[in-house]
């Protein structure tokens, strides 16, 4: 059995789709971050960054996969561009709407009509005044000296300066996991070079006792298919028990996709678990199950 494994062809066209995508989306969900905070006054960190960081994952891989991009590097790359797209946006728009409509408020008592340049000088003034910066990166320290406030009960815990950037390191590394394994794994999704497609939906086509599933996998990896067909039963197996299934694309009959798994059965369905995975010819397969029907053939008289 052949292990599969992406060509790493990424095409430039799904390349760009995914990569338009991605922002976009990265957009939307750091502005929609922003939004919640600001007019809702509600923080929820980690949760927050993480259910917008999965919307994005989601989409991506959706459109790698559309895209048809095979490279795992290329895939997590794009990953990390939207993960700083949606963590740059939600912390500009605080920073452009937010503190510079505050800055304006105050301004206001004095001018009564300030300037955006007017506004712009008031908040490099300020920012530098208190972190020694001006504009964005000034903003962030700032960010950074107010800090982060964990109410518990009865005392509040409050992250400043370096805890700050350590809390945000791993909020945020968090997050870019998500937005790494989606897209890698969308570009690791089973395709076959030579239909120029993904394998379609798995077809169940033997069971096994669950108590063969360490030598099912053992015979598999090393490729004796007819001591694994061996193994296998045409006769529905009762659960819990090993699944055989195939996948296969149009005419690509050197590289069916075959996986063996663990399923049991519990109270709402079917939980699943993968022995091996791999790679077989037709004509590998067709091997495994004659093995399968020898064992059931009446004995010669």
């Amino acid at each position: 059995m052949r292990i599969y494994k992406a060509s790493g062809i990424a095409p430039l066209p799904g390349v760009f789709i995914a990569l338009i995508a991605g922002l976009i989306v990265a957009v939307i969900m750091g502005s929609v971050l922003y939004v919640t905070r600001r007019y809702t006054g509600i923080n929820l960190v980690i949760l927050f960054p993480g259910l917008a960081g999965s919307v994005v994952a989601f989409v991506l891989f959706k459109a790698i996969t559309f895209g048809k991009v095979r490279n795992g590097v290329i895939a997590a790359l794009i990953g990390v561009i939207a993960m700083v797209a949606m963590i740059g946006t939600y912390h500009y728009s605080l920073y452009q709407f937010q503190f510079k409509d505050l800055t304006r408020e105050v301004l206001i008592k004095t001018v009564a009509l300030p300037t955006d340049a007017a506004v712009n000088k008031f908040s490099d003034q300020f920012l530098k005044t208190q972190t020694g910066a001006i504009g964005f990166f000034g903003f962030l320290q700032l960010q950074a000296q107010q800090g982060i406030t964990f109410i518990a009960d009865p005392p509040k815990v409050q992250l400043t300066g370096v805890g700050y950037w350590i809390f945000k390191a791993f909020e945020y590394g968090l997050v870019m996991l998500v937005l790494v394994i989606g897209p890698w794994m969308a570009a690791n999704e089973p395709f076959s070079e030579v239909d120029q497609q993904y394998y379609g939906p798995e077809q169940l086509i033997l069971t096994a006792p669950l108590a063969n599933a360490a030598p099912i996998k053992t015979v598999l990896k090393s490729g004796a298919f007819e001591e694994a067909g061996a193994l296998f039963q045409h006769d529905r197996t009762d659960f819990p028990r090993v699944e055989l299934a195939v996948s296969r694309t149009a005419t690509d009959s050197e590289n069916l996709i075959v996986t063996a798994s663990e399923v049991v059965q519990n109270g709402t369905g079917e939980l699943k678990s993968k022995v091996i995975t791999g790679l077989m010819s037709q004509l590998e397969l067709d091997r495994l199950r004659s093995a399968v029907v020898a064992r059931f053939e009446p004995a010669a008289r």
